[in-house]
């Protein structure tokens, strides 16, 4: 227990309109006082507020049962200083989030869940016994009370612990004056264990709800320890929160950095302070059986949804624990891969725009639903792929450039167009790109195409219909999650440079850009380090070398090639579907396939 911190234990009424209101709170001391004077708070603002905000739960429509203690109705005067419209907008989403996502907010009994208990144990989280200088509640957490944990909790525990530890304390003068400063010890993260409990969209719903729900005023977040594979995930939670918390949020690398900001003697000795961390969760603990009874009334409280609320799912979150269940603007996908990795694709390619990733996602999978004979089926054996591999039509080069890009070479004399399909070419440059694909370095750097075309022929041209390559550079433009630096084509015929231009015209500003035509190899080598290319056409690696090892990557990389062909998006909506369909195919595949609408993506 916090030292001087005002904790009540009764159980309050959650009756919506009772006889009597409980109008008990405690007193405030000097230094609150004037923190409450900030918010705009004097006893008549105060008695004034409190009873408009009980007048409106008592007629509103859809609350069924609340909370009307003065306490509670507090939190959200103080943390929206007194204005009454806020307040009762952020007191109606918190029962509307408390109603939908009971998984994550009620039920907090260490009693009846277990993995609440194993994670106070460990000290995951707690509770610094002392305040800071500015009076504020500081929250300990610290990541191996969950990694490390032996028991395993569950993510979704994590979830509901901190959500816990700041309900105990909301109801204090010391919480809704002052606020919370937050301190995560992320020395033992790891990111594929998060991303593999807790889906990109669920952190998207918990940031929501942090900025739109929660009446726990935020004055700081302190990280120390963050290891360079978790700072992407960080990257995108700061762009989802709200402005004011983005800029509350401070990252150190070293507790002597810690220590500037936050009092090295309240940390627990493990630390620099004086008090182990076992000490401070046994105590953190004994709270928590204490205020149960208190904690079930959230469990009472409810809001009838709105027809709004039904249908906005950025609430919602799988009641089985998945995020296979994720309802929201994005349940439409049905079965995906949600590793660190695999997410990182889209998230750098968008430089950690979430709208833009996940919109990229979906027409990736959708792509490749409408498209399968293109776009699937990435199999180093299959013997058409493999014989064109073989021939040299394309690889990637084994050295990167002086940016650390990855240089993929193309010869289309070597494709025979008696002999293969437009199909087998799209899927040639496929299997490169998912050989490639979760590589950080590509990620990060990007890659560069360089494409000798002197052997384009009218019969290869012929085995593709403009549609087709209209479709295929959208593809490109909006579905492929690489960085795509540059394009370079050398020895172009006539006939073909007609091609380039017209599929030019089919790619964005910024592709464009990036495209350039040499007349011979020695133009080439002015944009490409030359000693990086084939051995014959001027470079140090002899091409059979360069097809051999990339050979000997699509077979290690077989499995998880194989295993994409099982990501799957519900297409139940057709109305998008001549997005991605090309109106000359006449592939029974294609004629059955549609697309669906790009605003409902859900992850698996």
């Amino acid at each position: 227990m916090i030292s001087g911190v005002g904790l009540r234990f009764d159980v309050p009424s959650v009756d919506r309109a009772p006889e009597v209101y409980d109008d008990r709170v405690f007193e405030l001391d000097d230094q609150y006082q004037m923190l409450a004077q900030k918010l705009g708070e004097d006893d008549l603002v105060r008695e004034q507020s409190i009873q408009q905000l009980r007048e409106w739960i008592a007629k509103h429509p859809r609350i069924r049962h609340c909370r009307t203690d003065a306490p509670f109705l507090l939190r959200f005067l103080r943390n929206n200083k007194y204005s009454f419209m806020k307040a009762a907008k952020m007191l109606e989403c918190y029962l509307t989030a408390l109603t939908v996502n009971k998984r994550w907010l009620t039920k907090l009994d260490i009693e009846a869940d277990p993995d609440l208990e194993h994670l106070i144990d460990f000290g995951y989280i707690f509770p610094l016994p002392q305040r800071d200088a500015k009076g504020r509640i500081v929250l300990f957490s610290s990541s191996g009370g969950f990694y490390a944990n032996p028991h395993k909790p569950s993510m979704h525990a994590v979830v509901k612990l901190n959500h816990m530890v700041t309900e105990i304390y909301l109801d204090t003068n010391e919480a809704q004056c002052a606020g919370f400063v937050f301190v995560y010890d992320m020395e033992q993260s790891d990111i594929n264990v998060l991303t593999s409990w807790l889906s990109i969209m669920e952190i998207k719903q918990l940031v929501q709800l942090t900025n739109n729900a929660s009446a726990v005023r935020i004055q700081e977040l302190h990280f120390i320890n963050t290891p360079k594979t978790l700072r992407s995930i960080a990257n995108l939670v700061l762009q989802l929160m709200s402005e004011k918390i983005r800029s509350r949020v401070f990252c150190h690398r070293s507790l002597e950095s810690l220590y500037e900001v936050v009092d090295k003697t309240m940390l627990p000795k493990e630390f620099g302070g004086t008090i182990p961390i076992v000490e401070m969760s046994t105590g953190f603990k004994k709270l928590c059986q204490r205020m149960r009874p208190r904690l079930s009334a959230l469990d009472e409280m409810q809001i009838e949804l709105s027809d709004k609320d039904k249908e906005d799912d950025a609430w919602r979150v799988s009641e089985g624990g998945s995020s296979s269940g994720v309802v929201g603007s994005f349940r439409k996908l049905e079965k995906c891969r949600t590793d660190a990795l695999f997410l990182l694709r889209f998230l750098r390619s968008k430089k950690y725009s979430f709208n833009a990733a996940s919109e990229c996602l979906e027409r990736f999978l959708a792509a490749r639903m409408v498209h399968p004979q293109w776009l699937t089926n990435l199999d180093i054996q299959d013997p058409e792929l493999n014989a064109l591999v073989t021939a040299g039509y394309l690889y990637p080069l084994p050295e990167r450039d002086a940016h650390g890009r990855t240089i993929i070479f193309n010869e289309t004399v070597q494709f025979d167009a008696t002999k293969f399909k437009a199909s087998h070419a799209t899927r040639a440059h496929q299997l490169v790109f998912e050989s490639l694909y979760d590589q950080q370095e590509v990620q990060c750097a990007g890659i560069v195409h360089v494409y000798d075309v002197s052997g384009m022929t009218m019969a290869q041209l012929s085995l593709i219909s403009l549609n087709e390559i209209k479709t295929l550079a959208e593809y490109m433009a909006k579905a492929t999650p690489l960085r795509i630096r540059e394009f370079h084509f050398i020895n172009t015929p006539g006939a073909t440079l007609a091609l380039v231009n017209i599929v030019l015209q089919f790619l964005s500003e910024k592709l464009r850009k990036r495209v350039f035509c040499h007349r011979s190899w020695d133009e080439l080598y002015t944009k490409v380090d030359r000693k990086l290319l084939p051995k014959e056409h001027g470079g140090q690696t002899p091409k059979a070398e360069c097809i051999e090892v990339f050979k000997r990557r699509c077979q290690r990389l077989r499995p998880r090639m194989l295993q994409m062909n099982e990501l799957a998006l519900d297409m139940s909506s057709r109305e998008e579907s001549k997005h991605w369909r090309s109106e000359s195919s006449t592939d029974a595949e294609l004629e059955a396939g549609a697309i669906g609408s790009f605003r409902k993506l859900g992850v698996d």
